[in-house]
């Protein structure tokens, strides 16, 4: 029987075989890992970043979207006084009478192109009065009872409440003016309205803008000042005032 042994050559030949054997597992291994991580990368970059402004800006746009504003003067009327020019908003309950006429009628012998005088009445007979081309006080003596700050064409001018018993002691508010004077009667100057070429005043025409709480009841009416103010007329009457802008 013969028997072969393996000399230094053939276990040479067997140790690089191994070796041979092992690089290639090993560079197959490392190369599917490398392809799994490059995949895992490219899936995590290809979802675009976020913005936080357009983040922001979409959530803001959201809200906005759902929130719709309802403007005070939703479902009033508007109306225009003919010679002053002044457009404004009433609400529809509110009654409108115009005894407006123009200049060389026979009311009218001052003021030119005429006079706009509309009531606004409410359904419980206050009355908010808009007169222009005024060049008269045509009221009585007037004591000034409270006054709070409006906004009207865009400029500050008071609402002021005045009693017409020239005591201020006397808590019958008859009636709540526009004033320039937060202390006295003083009416805005007209803006379209000059004085006729047949006027025996100097008198610049004004502007005359008053609520009246009772006017039927006249000055015996027992109101206090905070109490008209109180009075959801009056601040309807204030909102009316506040919508006025000359066309």
């Amino acid at each position: 029987m013969v028997v072969r042994t393996m000399n230094g050559k053939g276990f040479g030949m067997l140790g690089v075989l191994l070796v041979i054997i092992v690089l290639v597992i090993v560079s197959g291994v490392g190369v599917y890992v490398y392809r799994v991580q490059r995949t895992s990368k490219s899936a995590v970059n290809s979802v675009p970043p976020t913005n936080p402004t357009q983040a922001a800006k979409s959530s803001t746009n959201a809200v906005s979207a759902t929130v719709t504003p309802v403007s005070v003067y939703a479902g009033w009327k508007t109306a225009t006084l003919q010679y002053e020019k002044i457009a404004f908003k009433y609400p529809a309950s509110w009654k409108l009478v115009n005894t407006s006429y123009a200049i060389g009628s026979e009311q009218d012998l001052y003021a030119e192109p005429g006079i706009d005088t509309v009531s606004l009445t409410t359904p419980n007979g206050e009355e908010l009065s808009l007169q222009t081309g005024v060049t008269g006080t045509g009221a009585p003596t007037l004591t000034q009872l409270a006054s709070m700050p409006i906004s009207v064409f865009g400029d500050n001018y008071f609402l002021s409440t005045f009693t017409a018993n020239g005591s201020a002691a006397n808590t019958a508010s008859i009636l709540a003016c526009v004033s320039l004077n937060p202390s006295e009667m003083v009416a805005i100057q007209s803006k379209n309205i000059v004085l006729g070429a047949g006027a025996i005043n100097s008198q610049t025409p004004k502007n005359r803008f008053c609520f009246m709480p009772q006017p039927t009841k006249g000055v015996g009416v027992n109101e206090t000042a905070a109490a008209l103010q109180g009075d959801k007329n009056f601040v309807t009457a204030k909102l009316v005032l506040e919508s006025m802008k000359y066309l």
